[in-house]
């Protein structure tokens, strides 16, 4: 179009050379001085303006008067008169005469045609006038130039992403500013823009309405994404624009233009986290600990919301339980500014001879800035040393289980009294006991000892014989302790340690002087409750009760009787009690006594008691002699029994020379105990034989 334009613009300047602009009628003293061809608004007229106003000016010279100069127009197509064809000048009232050098001015409203090429057109002006009475005419010839449509002139004044436009941002969007540089005002504006590749657009167009002369407006393109492998930097981007654009006078036009543009990606910032703590997740941390943890306390310093946090642990002097320094993980918290976070790293093994670990934390969130998402990343690095201080177990206290051991005395107990003052367990131990020579056996192993932190634990070590002949003393023994070390966090460690206590072997003459030795509380005749007793008796109950009145447990107690009178017979000379005589308490013995050739009177019996100290692990007796006194009765035969009846057995005769016959007597105790030991003598009559006598 510019081209034709330039031609048809060359062809005007042609044609005026050869033909005036003001036209002159042959011998009429008209000519046409100016020709003005104006939109409704004063501007350019342009294919398809309504309303144009063209303005001709025509001069007089001739010496005549000339009357009502009426002027016709004949334009060519694609000119519509919208004002009459014929019309006297704006400047002229009807039946003056106009002079030589009157200029007349003629006025028509045209339309233009849409469809008219720009360039210039001629017209004819058919001029009717009187000289004095006669009709005359004149005709003239005038030019109008139809404009080219002004093209779309805008000018991208600035370009920048809303909010932000970072490595990885989504949804972010690219806005453009643009501004109208042209004569027209544009009615719409549609552009295009394409971006390198790397950058993701939902809808690559956007529209503007109206944009007056000299205004702005922002072409936005939203919900963009760009890839995380886009480098920060400049980059080029082009804008195709199809526009519809409107005259001064109200003509609407397309046009179409393309624009290039640069843009800026830039560096994200980086994650504002504070470091508030960090540190192992066991309590007992040594070299060699399995399975731990490690723990990492973070505060957001950063003014927007970080999410869909990845971090990417590499450890140094330790691996991690799949056999790597490298561990992963993602936390779905969102953290806002002043959000604390703590993140544990579990299952790590640490070397054996570490004294520190290093840890290299690569973190990486999403920001999210007025709605738009982007990673933002940064390093942080922790030192945590290996604290590595003796095992806190100790052996606080060592004793026999029951308070003393002598020489020779065997199944003494040992107990050892650990104490753990860790908050580490140490589970399923095996502790060993190595003893001095004078102790046999020398090397006692007990096994699946749990000793639980801040606590503590008695190990039991039975069955240990103190060799005859020991001095009495102190004894230095030593503990091996070996076991699994379990902290708070589930990890554990292989321990051991040696343990040293101090034990004591007593003298065996202590043991006398510890306690009281039993007494004789109370004795009687009768067994469970006191009962008459009388010579004759072949098995006479006698009762003896026992009292320890000291503060140690006797056991076992061996009681001997010895009687004064030689018609006595003890039938159980030697009693043992079974049970342990604890302090305070009291035991009888019962022994039985033949008197059948005792006679009544005081009787003296020597009590011999044997008794060793319960507890005290060792074989040594003691013993102590009590004389008891008691009175033996002496009891008429029969007395206190009387004849309830006699006769044949069941009432049977009996008949001369007859044997084996049976003769009841029955007998009737009306004394108020029980009668023991009754021995009956039959005396029959002349003719009667008794075959025996009878005991009860």
């Amino acid at each position: 179009m510019k081209l034709w334009a330039s031609i048809l613009t060359v062809f005007f300047i042609a044609v005026s050379l050869m033909v005036p602009a003001a036209s002159k009628a042959e011998n009429s003293g008209w000519s046409i001085e100016s020709v003005s061809f104006t939109s409704k608004t004063g501007g350019d007229v342009y294919p398809g303006s309504t309303g144009a106003v063209l303005e001709v000016g025509v001069l007089y010279n001739s010496t005549q008067n000339a009357y009502n100069p009426s002027a016709c127009i004949t334009l060519p197509q694609g000119f519509t008169l919208r004002s009459p064809q014929c019309s006297m000048p704006v400047n002229y009232t009807l039946g003056q005469p106009v002079s030589a050098g009157y200029l007349l001015e003629y006025r028509y409203i045209v339309d233009v045609s849409k469809n008219l090429e720009p360039g210039v057109y001629g017209f004819t002006l058919n001029i009717t006038y009187y000289q004095q009475t006669t009709l005359e005419t004149a005709i003239l010839n005038g030019f109008v130039n139809v404009s080219e449509y002004p093209p779309l002139n805008i000018t991208i004044t600035d370009v920048y992403w809303s909010p932000v436009g970072y490595p990885g941002s989504y949804p972010t969007t690219l806005a453009i500013e643009v501004e109208n540089d042209g004569s027209t005002t544009i009615q719409q504006l549609e552009a295009w823009v394409r971006l390198p590749g790397l950058f993701h657009l939902t809808s690559n167009k956007s529209t503007l309405q109206v944009l007056a002369e000299g205004e702005r407006g922002v072409l936005t393109y939203n919900n963009i994404w760009i890839d995380p492998a886009v480098s920060p930097g400049v980059y080029n981007g082009s804008l195709y624009v199809e526009a519809t654009l409107q005259t001064s006078d109200g003509v609407s036009y397309s046009y179409s233009s393309q624009l290039s543009f640069n843009f800026t990606v830039d560096q994200p910032p980086n994650l504002q986290l504070q470091v508030l703590d960090y540190g192992f997740t066991g309590d007992v941390v040594l070299p060699g600990l399995n399975n731990t943890g490690f723990r990492l306390t973070l505060r957001s310093l950063t003014t927007s919301t970080l999410s869909n946090i990845y971090i990417e642990a590499h450890v140094e002097n330790a691996l991690f339980e799949n056999y790597s320094s490298v561990k992963t993980m993602v936390s779905n918290t969102v953290l806002n500014y002043g959000d604390v976070l703590t993140l544990s790293f579990n299952g790590v093994s640490i070397f054996e001879n570490a004294t520190f670990i290093r840890v290299h934390l690569y973190i990486q969130a999403f920001q999210n800035q007025q709605g738009t998402s982007f990673p933002t990343s940064t390093v942080i690095n922790i030192f945590i040393p290996l604290n590595t201080p003796p095992l806190n177990i100790t052996i606080l206290k060592t004793y026999w289980f029951d308070g003393v051991a002598y020489p020779n005395s065997g199944s003494n107990t040992l107990v050892v009294e650990v104490y753990n003052s860790m908050s580490a367990d140490l589970r399923d131990a095996s502790v060993e006991l190595n003893l001095p020579d004078a102790f046999y056996p020398n090397r006692i192993v007990v096994q699946g000892v749990n000793i639980p932190h801040f606590s503590i634990t008695r190990v039991e070590f039975n069955g240990i014989y103190v060799k005859p002949g020991v001095e009495s003393g102190c004894y230095t023994v030593q503990v091996f302790v070996r076991g699994l070390l379990y902290n708070n966090d589930g990890s554990s460690k292989l321990a051991s340690m040696i343990l040293t206590g101090d034990i004591e072997v007593s003298n065996p003459a202590l043991i006398a002087s510890a306690t009281t030795p039993p007494e004789i509380s109370s004795y009687y005749w009768g067994s469970g409750t006191p009962q008459y007793v009388y010579p004759g008796n072949g098995m006479a109950p006698l009762s003896i009760t026992i009292y320890n009145p000291g503060p140690l447990p006797l056991s076992p107690i061996v009681i001997s009787l010895t009687p004064g009178d030689r018609g006595i017979l003890v039938l159980n000379d030697n009693l043992t009690l079974d049970a342990v005589l604890q302090p305070g308490s009291s035991a009888t013995a019962v022994f039985y006594l033949n008197l059948e050739n005792a006679s009544p009177g005081l009787k003296i019996f020597n009590v011999t008691i044997l008794y060793g100290i319960s507890g005290g692990s060792t074989h040594v007796l003691f013993n102590v002699t009590r004389t008891i006194r008691l009175y033996l009765n002496e009891w008429g035969a029969g007395s206190g029994l009387e004849l309830v009846s006699a006769g044949w057995q069941n009432n049977y005769p009996a008949y001369p020379n007859s044997s084996r016959a049976v003769y009841t007597i029955t007998l009737a105790n009306t004394l108020p105990y029980q009668v023991s030991g009754v021995w009956l003598r039959l005396k029959p009559p002349s003719g009667l034989k008794a075959s025996t006598n009878y005991s009860l």
